[in-house]
């Protein structure tokens, strides 16, 4: 019955190896359009938004080798475009005053409350972290 049984766990792992190998091939688009207005900040706030807000809010993402590999690589990319959605630092210019002054301020409170950055991106990515 032992041989059975690490029998069993080969053709078991041999099968979550197949499936890992086949959903890589799985992977939706994450476009990276041009920046057509970026944020005018002083070089340290541009610094800090960069490091720690453009990977999820610009167009400018990049990703880290870890996500990359599906099922990951679908978290980000739905993470990055619900982000987009909501603010994007690369289409800054398209927005009114009123607009840039209220993202601004509503971008302070998150920071303030800690919703932002999102703590399983600061969990992976620890330059995001903002002190």
């Amino acid at each position: 019955m032992r041989p059975t049984f690490w029998k069993a766990i080969r053709v078991v792992l041999l099968m979550a190896l197949v499936v890992f190998i086949g959903i890589q091939f799985v992977r939706p688009p994450l476009d990276s359009p041009p920046v057509t207005g970026d944020l005018p900040a002083p070089l340290e706030v541009k610094s800090v938004l960069q490091r720690a807000c453009y990977d999820c809010h610009s167009n400018q993402t990049r990703l880290a080798w870890f996500d990359e590999p599906a099922p990951a690589y679908w978290f980000v990319v739905g993470d990055v475009r619900a982000a987009r959605a909501v603010l994007n630092f690369s289409n800054w210019d398209s927005l009114t005053r009123g607009q840039q002054a209220a993202y601004l301020f509503e971008s302070i409170m998150q920071v303030e409350q800690r919703a932002m950055p999102l703590s399983q991106y600061t969990f992976l990515h620890h330059g995001g972290v903002i002190t």
